[in-house]
């Protein structure tokens, strides 16, 4: 009897660490999605670069961060007169540049 009462006990344990970790799961993506856009933020304060190797770097991580990362940029531009978006300017300009590059065939398919 002891050891049906135990497997009953640790079956509601196992479920409930399983709900309560599928209720969590959005948290979780969204904790992922607003680092994405800290990492992209903070790449792109860094922007202009002091010379082109710094450039090339900036724009190797955000190329790293795929798509993603390409699409949290562009979302920084504002209209005209509306506000100030020449970080991201200079970092989309650093992405061309990069992606224009010999070799960089693969880059360019983003």
């Amino acid at each position: 009897m002891k050891k049906r009462t135990w497997a009953v006990y640790v079956l509601l344990l196992l479920s409930g660490i399983f709900i309560i970790s599928l209720s969590l799961s959005p948290v979780w993506a969204l904790d992922s999605a607003q680092a994405a856009k800290l990492k992209v933020q903070a790449l792109v304060d860094r922007f202009p670069a002091l010379n082109t190797e710094a450039r090339q770097t900036l724009a190797s991580q955000l190329m790293g961060m795929g798509s993603e990362g390409i699409l949290l940029v562009c979302r920084l531009l504002v209209p005209p007169g509306t506000g100030d978006d020449t970080n991201a300017r200079y970092a989309l300009s650093a992405l061309a540049t990069y992606v224009s590059q010999e070799g960089g065939e693969k880059a360019r398919e983003l």
